[in-house]
């Protein structure tokens, strides 16, 4: 785990976050997952991942405050399209859910 927060951007593959799930990487300070873009209310869905091609305001809200909580801490990592195992404690990476629309995901 410490390898692929240890890496720039650019430098993540694939494989290093096929790894995540592999290994059972648990979150913590320096690490969240995310299955999808996060919506406001329960069942909803962020337009973008019905292939609107735009992310909402909500989604970028919560994304930001997890951006600037690892900023203002250790540093991080926050995967989206990992689903996490959340009977875990901590929750672990379960399985790679890509985001749609991304290089990589589904279209």
């Amino acid at each position: 785990m410490t390898d692929i927060l240890s890496k720039p951007i650019r430098d993540i593959t694939h494989a290093d976050i096929e790894s995540l799930v592999a290994s059972g990487v648990p979150e913590g300070e320096q690490m969240e997952f995310k299955k999808e873009l996060p919506a406001k209310g329960t069942g909803k869905q962020d337009p973008w991942m019905s292939g609107q091609k735009r992310i909402g305001s909500h989604a970028k809200n919560k994304i930001l405050k997890e951006v600037v909580a690892f900023a203002n801490a250790y540093g991080g990592l926050l995967v989206l399209g990992i689903e996490e195992d959340g009977k875990a404690k901590p929750a672990v990476a379960k399985k790679i859910c890509p985001i749609p629309g991304i290089v990589g995901g589904s279209p």
